[in-house]
């Protein structure tokens, strides 16, 4: 009985084996199990922030900002360079409650770029606004930008496949600036002399803010 026991032992232990490996070769193929393939995508990071807001001076003379940047999702770096192509699209800047620039007062220095092997992002965008005094100070505006395309075996992620850069004209007296002065009121008879910053508050106004202090007002 004994070494019947032992041979139906054996007999199972080899059984139990070949279908172990049955098992990890079908596992292997893919014929059963969760796989997950990781999928290669470009993407604007900036989305979940849009829109970008950018404040600008009036002025006749072209303004020069930061336009969004691209990047890889999922992955490293790029393996061979991967096109990106762009195109305004002014619809998702209505939807957000902007007044999107008028045509022909802005332009982008490409609306095709690159991703270069090697690189995870392209943040070389660059937007010019031609006649910002031109702009009415009291309304916000925006420039909607879409992916349309991409190669390279990546796809566009749909959920962050457009981005809003937003401009604000700021007031032309807003900046910092150096205050010096002399106190002429009792107990304050001694000098200053520091740091303030003057912020929009509308077209024609700004209010005083002390960042010694980080409070509204001045010394």
């Amino acid at each position: 009985m004994k070494k019947l026991s032992l041979l139906y032992m054996l007999f199972a232990m080899v059984l139990f084996a070949g279908t172990g490996c049955l098992k990890d070769d079908d596992f292997e193929n893919q014929k059963y199990g969760l796989q997950i393939n990781e999928v290669k995508a470009v993407a604007f990071p900036q989305t979940s922030k849009s829109p970008v807001i950018v404040g600008i001076t009036g002025q006749a003379a072209p303004i020069i900002v930061d336009g969004p940047f691209i990047t890889i999702e999922g992955e490293g770096a790029a393996t061979s360079d991967v096109t990106v192509k762009l195109e305004f699209d002014n619809s998702i800047v209505t939807a957000k409650g902007l007044t999107p620039l008028p045509a022909g007062s802005y332009s982008m220095n490409k609306m095709e770029t690159v991703i270069k092997a090697g690189d995870s992002s392209v943040r070389d965008l660059k937007i010019t606004v031609n006649n910002s005094d031109a702009l009415d100070p009291n309304k916000s505006y925006g420039i909607g930008i879409k992916m349309t395309s991409v190669n390279g075996g990546y796809q566009i992620a749909k959920n962050m496949s457009t981005v809003i850069i937003g401009f604000t004209i700021k007031n032309k007296y807003d900046g910092i600036y150096r205050l010096q002065g002399y106190h002429n009121r009792t107990p304050y008879t001694f000098p200053y002399d520091t740091e303030v910053h003057l912020i929009t508050n509308g077209p024609n106004e700004v209010y005083f803010y002390w960042p010694e202090v980080k409070s509204k007002g001045h010394p």
